[in-house]
């Protein structure tokens, strides 16, 4: 059976290009990007560790909790990680340490909330397909 997946969805259901998990993969860069900000990672080790943790986390995905993603999925969450990363790792440098701690911990709690909101969906839609 052929999974039909649209291009873009606005829910937590998977969209080729873009879909609400989009918004998880984007706050894990930002998290990363303010994480090794406030722990001072070089910006060579810093790119390097954050690709290398966003690639591997789609493997993750895919082999240990068995998530079927297109191709084009999966490179955007990966792209959209980065850009998360990118702009909270230089945009860092313009607040105090404090300030940063703040970010981290902010940035944490949303990326929970958001990472919960969608497991509560995908666990839902699983009860939904089981009932039929």
């Amino acid at each position: 059976m052929i999974k039909r997946v649209r291009d873009i969805t606005f829910s937590w259901e998977e969209g080729r290009y873009f879909d609400l998990w989009m918004a998880v993969h984007t706050l894990s860069g930002v998290l990363i990007g303010f994480t090794f900000a406030f722990f001072s990672f070089g910006t060579f080790a810093a790119y390097f560790f954050t690709i290398f943790i966003l690639i591997m986390w789609e493997v993750i995905e895919r082999f240990f909790f068995k998530i079927s993603e297109t191709k084009e999925n999966r490179v955007v969450d990966v792209v959209v990680g980065a850009i998360g990363f990118a702009v909270a790792y230089h945009w860092s440098n313009k607040v105090t340490n404090d300030a940063l701690f703040s970010l981290l911990i902010f940035s944490a709690i949303i990326l929970l909330a958001f990472t919960l909101l969608g497991w509560l969906d995908f666990r839902r839609r699983k009860l939904e397909r089981s009932d039929l």
